[in-house]
C-alpha cells in the first residue's frame, strides 16, 4: 500500500494534500528499519512534522471522514503517540 497510495492519487488530489500523505507514508516507511541511528531518528522526526505542518490539506480536501461524515479535527489518538517516540528510540 505505502508504494502505490501516492502514485494512486497524484493527479486526483491537490499537490498540497500529496505533499501530506508522502510524508506520512515516508515516516512509516522509516520506522519499519530494523536498526535506528541518531541520523534515522533525526530523519522520521522531519518526516513527521512535515506531516504535522501540512496536515490542514486534508481536512481541506474533506478528505477525514467518520461514520457520521466529515471530521473536521485531527485528534488521532495514534497519531498523538508518534509524536513520542523519538524520546523512546534513543
Amino acid at each position: 500500500v505505502q508504494c502505490t497510495l501516492v502514485p494512486s492519487i497524484a493527479g486526483v488530489m491537490p499537490p498540497q494534500f500529496i505533499h501530506t500523505i508522502h510524508a506520512l507514508i515516508n515516516f512509516i516507511y522509516k520506522a519499519q528499519s530494523p536498526v535506528y541511528t541518531d541520523a534515522s531518528i533525526d530523519s522520521m522526526v522531519a518526516s513527521l512534522k512535515e506531516f504535522h505542518d501540512h496536515k490542514q490539506a486534508i481536512l481541506d480536501a474533506g478528505a477525514r471522514q467518520g461514520t457520521k461524515g466529515m471530521i473536521n479535527n485531527f485528534l488521532i489518538p495514534k497519531l498523538e503517540l508518534l509524536q513520542s517516540f523519538a524520546a523512546f528510540t534513543k
